[in-house]
Formats: structure tokens, C-alpha cells, sequence
């Protein structure tokens, strides 16, 4: 089973967590939500959580980044879903205690990604307006034009040493050469569809993953010149024990952005990845062999092969939208989940919670 961890936290509709690179014993990490509450932090491994609200209060968090060259700085994506939400970039240079705006206001935004090699580049993907590109922290932004246009972005890769090269997830998944003046798309083999997210071995930039809405989850070697293949092999080891699916929020708001839940899930766990919803991926920042797979309804996997084959790794039934793994431990993670009040945290990889 996976404990909750929410000492503090007086709203449980998780869309985003993330831990501060360069904290250990205790670590460091955030919570956004989507239910206008603000922010939930914590500095003492998830014992306890204080609400932060100063700049950030009566938002709908959608997705939160931290800068990897200056961590004090974090963005947080935000949404408009009725009247009276500002939507755009929320930004934090002191380490999410208080909040300013950052630019695109009027616009509901899946992603944002800051350059690794320069803090000052962001790129936002944008809930049916494309993609766009700050050089300024965010102070101005401006439209990807060709290829990118009117449509949702969800997803955000910029390559590591080569800020010209950059990745994006929509309908199918596309590259840039240069900065997001033209793109055009990455392999073929990817079933049409949306892309909700991807991810980077942070070991090897040519393996980039796909993490679909319902055609489960692909991965493409970009130097070995082949198309995208889907994975689906879990290893014949002993699969762990799981919660049973808990009871949803009988308002729930998610529903807007995220797929829809499937009917609950029998307790056993199945014996491969699912075709279903993936939501959210995450490496071991200590250890690119050790890679963890959220699930809209079948819980957790993790893989010990930097992502190749996976094993079920609790959370059956539930719908996982953010994970985190501990800079300097790769059995030390977080979870956010649909279910009401629950940010779950495991010490082992994912056996219990």
C-alpha cells in the first residue's frame, strides 16, 4: 500500500509535485492544485506541508517546472475555467514563497519548460494556441508560427547543449532545429492521437518517450534512425500488492483537462502496460535506469532498464497526474492523484506507499 502524506494540505485535487534538486534529509517539495487553494510546500520529507497563497491564491495549477541552473526559481502553469481566472505563467524567484505574474495571461497553459543551458529561454505550450517562446524570463513572449499554430501544445523537451533543437507534443510529436521558427515530425509509427506528455532519458537525449492518451506508451531511438515502438513488455517478476481504487470526488473538476477515469479496476494488476491513459513520467535524477509511470487509472510502474520494461508498482485504480523522484534517493518518490486528499509517497521504489 502507499501512505498518504498530507499533513497540512487542505486541498487534495494534486495536479502537479516536484522536489528541490538541492535539499536531501529532508527534501524539499511542492504541491500545486487545481481547486484555487494555491500552493502546498514542504521542507521535512513530506511530514508536513503550509499553504503558500501569496501571488498564487484562486489559481487552477495545471503543471509546475523548476529552473535547473537557479532551482530558487519555479514556474507554475495555470488555466481559465470560468469567469474571473487570469490563466497565463506564474513565476517564483524564492523558491515559491511568493508569486508574480509571468506572462501569457488570457491563456490556459498545459507546460512550460526553461532551457538547461539558459535560465532567462522558457518555452510554453499553449491549451489551443501552439507553443511560444520567452528570451526574457518571461517578461515577453512570442508565437511559434509555422507548424505549431491553433493547436494544443502539451508537452515541452528542449535538448540538452543544442537549445535550438526542441521537442513537442500535440496531436503527434514534432521537432525544431531552430528555436521554433518551422517543425516538422519526429519519426513515424506514433498512432494519431493526443500526446500527453513526454519524457528524456536523462542518460541517453536520443531515447525520447510518448506518453499517449490512448495507445499507451512509445519510445523512439533518434540515433538509430527508426520509428517510434511501442512498449508494452513488464518483466515476469512478482507483481506487488496495490490499494484498491478509492471513491472519487463527487465534484470533480479535472475532468475537463484530464481522460476520462475508467470504471474501477479489479486488485489484480495487469500483466503488461496498459493501452490506457499515461499521464506522467519520471527518472531517478541519481540513477537513469530507474524510471516511474503515471497511469490515468492504473496506478504506478517503474522500470529498472531506463524505461525499457516496466513492472506494476502500486496505486492500482487510481489516476497518478504528477510524480517526483528524490535528487539523491531513487526509491524515495511522490505521487499526485485523483483521488481526494491524497499525495502518497513511497520509500521503496514504489512497493509500499
Amino acid at each position: 500500500t502507499w501512505a498518504p502524506v498530507n499533513n497540512g494540505i487542505t486541498d487534495g485535487s494534486g495536479r502537479a509535485v516536484l522536489f528541490d534538486p538541492r535539499y536531501r534529509n529532508p527534501s524539499t517539495a511542492f504541491f500545486g492544485v487545481w481547486h484555487r487553494t494555491g500552493l502546498f510546500k514542504s521542507t521535512d520529507d513530506a511530514a508536513t506541508w503550509k499553504t503558500i497563497t501569496a501571488g498564487i491564491a484562486d489559481t487552477k495549477i495545471y503543471s509546475m517546472a523548476i529552473d535547473p541552473l537557479d532551482p530558487n526559481h519555479l514556474y507554475a502553469t495555470t488555466f481559465i475555467a470560468s469567469t474571473g481566472d487570469v490563466g497565463g505563467v506564474l513565476q517564483s524567484a524564492d523558491s515559491g514563497q511568493t508569486w508574480k505574474p509571468g506572462g501569457l495571461a488570457g491563456y490556459s497553459i498545459y507546460t512550460v519548460a526553461v532551457d538547461p543551458a539558459n535560465s532567462s529561454r522558457l518555452y510554453a505550450g499553449v491549451f489551443n494556441t501552439g507553443l511560444y517562446r520567452s528570451d526574457d524570463h518571461g517578461a515577453n513572449w512570442a508565437p511559434s508560427e509555422n507548424g505549431l499554430s491553433n493547436i494544443p501544445v502539451t508537452a515541452v523537451l528542449v535538448w540538452p547543449g543544442a537549445p535550438d533543437h526542441v521537442i513537442t507534443a500535440a496531436s503527434t510529436v514534432l521537432q525544431t532545429f531552430d528555436r521554433g521558427q518551422t517543425w516538422a515530425a519526429l519519426g513515424g509509427g506514433l498512432p494519431a492521437g493526443q500526446v500527453n506528455a513526454l519524457a528524456m532519458s536523462p542518460a541517453n537525449p536520443n531515447l525520447i518517450y510518448a506518453l499517449t492518451q490512448s495507445s499507451g506508451l512509445y519510445r523512439i531511438d533518434l540515433s538509430a534512425g527508426s520509428g517510434w515502438s511501442k512498449l508494452t513488455a513488464v518483466p515476469a517478476t512478482p507483481t506487488l500488492q496495490s490499494d484498491p481504487r478509492p471513491t472519487q470526488p463527487e465534484q470533480d473538476e479535472l475532468h475537463m483537462l484530464m481522460p476520462d477515469e475508467p470504471a474501477a479496476l479489479a486488485p489484480s494488476e495487469p500483466a503488461a502496460l496498459p493501452s490506457a491513459a499515461m499521464l506522467a513520467m519520471a527518472f531517478a535524477p541519481s540513477n537513469a535506469n530507474i524510471a516511474f509511470l503515471g497511469t490515468s487509472g492504473s496506478g504506478v510502474y517503474r522500470s529498472t532498464d531506463g524505461g525499457g520494461t516496466w513492472n506494476p508498482a502500486g496505486l492500482s485504480g487510481q489516476v497518478v497526474t504528477s510524480l517526483a523522484v528524490d535528487s539523491a534517493n531513487p526509491d524515495t518518490l511522490f505521487a499526485a492523484t485523483g483521488a481526494s486528499g491524497t499525495v502518497k509517497m513511497s520509500l521503496n521504489g514504489g512497493q509500499t506507499w
